[in-house]
């Protein structure tokens, strides 16, 4: 077996609870600023933080002197809300309450906020008040009473915040209800251990993005969370407490804004200024008003900076440096997005990186020391980590070559909520996490994703000349892998395309799969002008002269108004097959 590990030296993960990591390790000023809403400029210091978490975790640990089913150490919750300053809040007094919090999209409609609350074993909802119609309609749906329903929702709003809010008829506990009901008990005050091998018992959970099917349950626990924070931690020394502003717009229901954002950044003693949704113009102004220098965005946003015109009418002047992930993104890109901003005067820097659910967030980033002779990949493997790449049959490929990345460490989950099979199928009984992730690893130790097992489109194009160069065999038909990633990279580099997606559709007639492009041109108006054709034919030719012949988007071009993304910026290919008109098509 020829495994690699981290450049980077290892570290000591503390067997606790996130939460007890997070006190222990809290050495700034208790008045400053933790988290600000990014609307009303309303803020929560840390010492309020600290505070209104222990209350929320004393009353969920009471929650039936309120009403409400009891919960108690080991329960599960599920988390409907969009992001704001209490999600934080939240999260830390689940963790002293011994509760662990599965975090579903407020988007979910009434099948999907089902599925979530089976799968993950919740007993309760909190929910925020603009989701409670949906959560209502899901516990119906799934054959509970109204009062068993009332007795299982908390809605995570004060009863004075309700009347801006469609709330249906019943008796709602809200947070004013669970902490006014409280019992006058201290020792219910103290978070609960996690201690040595208790740190292994389930934490957070955080839902698969279920592009190709239904979203798994993904359960982390205590040891993993605390030991994500350590590996970025020693990955990323850049935040200056006094100096940095983290901007929170990537969803904190995603692992990426629950673990790194949210906690790595309170961990380090900088403030995040919370958007409860993508907005363009209140994303831009937001930068500005609150002069945020940082912070973690999925590719769409980085492409927007990058292209969009609406950027010009801000400064963004505060920003130093941006790490991008959750979905590919192209070189080309993170390039238009710097030069952009160098043309204004602002020095940024983006850096790539490259993770999982199902690794607590983060498995490898490119250090903005390493940003010229990283270009291109997603970094370097953090601390504690081991990987292998595999081909088909599970033997460890050469570097240089591609395949299937395998990872081992602190930060692997436990496995899947409820889904044995899915379990076996991705974790190896001796601990290795089969990512599905194509990668390649160069000799200095840099990954590059290069697309997923499932989504390669499978073309059989290879025959007599061209044969040899692929399996070495004259005159045979061969068939080989084509990245969508790496053709949707291409396309959004062309000037007029604003996105781009790329699935494999068969063609009866050649007997094999053939890439489709799925393009957002610029100016809309192409879509329903004369000149379709004639942007078409101006892609493909483009597009000829920056790809091997077999790439060649042989299934044809078909123009949209959007890509179908989740909301941590992947594409969802299921989705694109719903747009496509049928069979390939040149």
């Amino acid at each position: 077996m020829a495994s690699f590990t981290s450049p980077y030296s290892p570290i000591v993960v503390p067997p606790q609870s996130y939460y007890s990591f997070l006190r222990k390790n809290d050495i700034f000023p208790s008045h400053s600023r933790a988290f600000v809403d990014g609307v009303s400029g309303e803020h929560v210091t840390r010492d309020t933080a600290w505070a209104q978490s222990l209350s929320l975790a004393h009353g969920l640990r009471a929650a039936d002197s309120a009403g409400l089913l009891p919960l108690h150490k080991g329960s599960t919750v599920l988390i409907v809300s969009p992001n704001s300053t209490l999600y934080p809040v939240v999260m830390m007094a689940l963790s002293a309450a011994g509760i662990c919090g599965a975090h579903a999209s407020p988007m979910y409609v009434v099948h999907e906020l089902a599925h979530a609350f089976t799968i993950s074993n919740s007993s309760h909802i909190l929910v925020h008040p603009a989701a409670l119609p949906v959560a209502v309609a899901a516990m119906t749906s799934m054959g509970f009473s109204r009062a068993d329903i009332e007795k299982r929702i908390l809605l995570l709003a004060r009863r004075q915040d309700l009347s801006a809010f469609t709330i249906p008829q019943g008796a709602w506990v809200t947070l004013d209800d669970l902490l006014a009901a409280l019992p006058d008990t201290s020792s219910s005050s103290i978070p609960e251990d996690f201690n040595g091998s208790d740190a292994h018992q389930t934490a957070v959970i955080f839902f698969s993005s279920g592009t190709t099917g239904r979203s798994k349950a993904v359960a982390l626990t205590h040891y993993n969370v605390t030991g994500m924070l350590t590996q970025i931690d020693k990955a990323w020394p850049h935040y200056q407490p006094e100096h940095d502003v983290v901007l929170g717009v990537v969803p904190f229901f995603h692992v990426l804004g629950g673990v790194i954002v949210l906690l790595f950044s309170f961990l380090k003693g900088i403030p995040v200024v919370s958007l409860p949704r993508y907005d363009p113009t209140l994303f831009l102004a937001t930068i500005d008003k609150f002069q945020v220098t940082t912070g973690l965005m999925v590719p769409p946003i980085v492409n927007f900076l990058a292209k969009h015109p609406l950027v010009d009418d801000f400064r963004l002047a505060s920003l130093r440096y941006v790490i991008v992930g959750a979905a590919p993104i192209s070189p080309a890109t993170i390039e238009l997005c710097t030069e952009r901003f160098a043309r204004r005067g602002v020095a940024l820097k983006v850096s790539q990186a490259y993770g999982m659910s199902e690794t607590s967030g983060c498995v490898s980033l490119v250090p903005l020391e390493h940003l010229k002779d990283g270009h291109g990949s997603v970094g370097l493997m953090m601390s504690n980590l081991e990987g292998r790449i595999v081909d088909k049959s599970g033997r460890d490929v050469a570097v240089g070559t591609p395949g299937e990345l395998w990872l081992r460490g602190p930060n692997i989950m436990k496995g899947y909520v409820n889904n044995p099979e899915a379990t076996a199928e991705t974790l190896t009984q001796d601990g290795w996490l089969k990512t599905g992730d194509v990668a390649v690893r160069d000799s200095h130790g840099f990954l590059a994703i290069v697309d997923r097992w499932k989504e390669l489109i499978k073309y059989k194009g290879f025959q007599g000349k061209c044969a040899p160069f692929i399996i070495g065999i004259p005159n045979a038909k061969s068939e080989i892998s084509v990245p969508p990633a790496e053709l949707e990279s291409a396309l959004t580099a062309h000037p007029l395309i604003a996105d781009a997606g790329v699935i494999g559709v068969y063609s009866e007639a050649e007997s094999t799969e053939l890439p489709r492009a799925f393009i957002v041109p610029k100016d809309v108006a192409l879509m329903h002008g004369p000149d379709v054709e004639k942007f078409k034919n101006n892609v493909h030719e483009w597009l000829a002269k920056r790809i091997a012949p077999y790439k060649l988007l042989r299934g044809g071009i078909e123009l949209v108004e959007a890509i179908p993304r989740n909301p941590s910026g992947k594409i969802l290919r299921k989705d694109l097959r719903g747009l496509s008109k049928g069979g390939a098509k040149l």
